[in-house]
């Protein structure tokens, strides 16, 4: 019966040996990219699944010799009173790495969500970065846009044949163009109604109150006609 058997000795105990060996060669690998990358979420729980599956293959392997040594030297009743230790050494380590796996899910969402914002922070930092660099550009950029706009606009301010004027809050005429000079009556060059109050301008007090109504409520007034 020893010459049958025999293979399936060599086979046990020699895979025994391997799933040993192996799993700390898969120990060291990790270990060695957790260094390259102590940061990286995932060296670090390949690093505790091939903890958890050396010490499986140590604890069955060890269990298996242990077996085979036993039997051979016809210790069975020695062999049943250890197999029960060596399933629960067994099944603990499942366990472990069953808890690391769950655990590992969680700390992967962490992950990811500390990646998106470190991500983002980076962007961040580079438009801050860019702004900060070009920011005397974009500032003479947009004075120059806005020079060419007031410039634009005070010239149609000052050609327009139609009244053109800004009243602040309290009604008093701020400024006005030369169409709206000549039309209240205000036609020499150093005279202007600015500082007036527009509505002393209009010959009923109800158009007045009634076009500032209509401005407060809307913002603007159109087709509005008064005297």
């Amino acid at each position: 019966m020893i010459a049958p058997f025999l293979p399936l000795l060599v086979v046990d105990v020699g895979g025994s040996v391997l799933m040993i060996v192996f799993s700390f060669l898969c120990i060291g690998l990790v270990y060695r990219l957790r260094r390259l990358d102590p940061h990286n979420v995932v060296w670090t729980y390949l690093f505790w699944v091939c903890i958890g599956l050396a010490g499986f293959a140590v604890s069955r392997s060890a269990g298996h010799i242990l077996k085979q040594a036993l039997l051979l030297s016809g210790q069975k009743e020695a062999w049943d009173a250890i197999r029960p230790f060596s399933g629960t050494i067994n099944t603990f380590m499942f366990v472990f790495v069953a808890s690391v796996t769950l655990f590992f899910e969680r700390v992967w969402r962490i992950y990811e969500q500390i990646t998106a914002d470190k991500a983002a922070l980076q962007k961040a930092h580079a438009e801050l970065l860019h702004l900060n660099q070009n920011l005397e550009g974009i500032v003479l950029e947009r004075s120059e846009a806005l020079a060419i706009s007031e410039r634009q606009y005070r010239r149609i301010f000052e050609v327009s044949r139609d009244i053109i004027l800004v009243v602040d809050s309290q009604g008093r005429i701020a400024d006005i163009n030369p169409a709206g000079c000549r039309e209240l009556g205000f036609g020499e060059p150093d005279a202007s109604p600015k500082g007036e109050r527009f509505q002393v301008f209009f010959e009923h007090d109800d158009d007045w109150r009634q076009l500032k109504a209509a401005i407060e409520r809307d913002g603007f007034v159109t087709n509005s006609e008064i005297t």
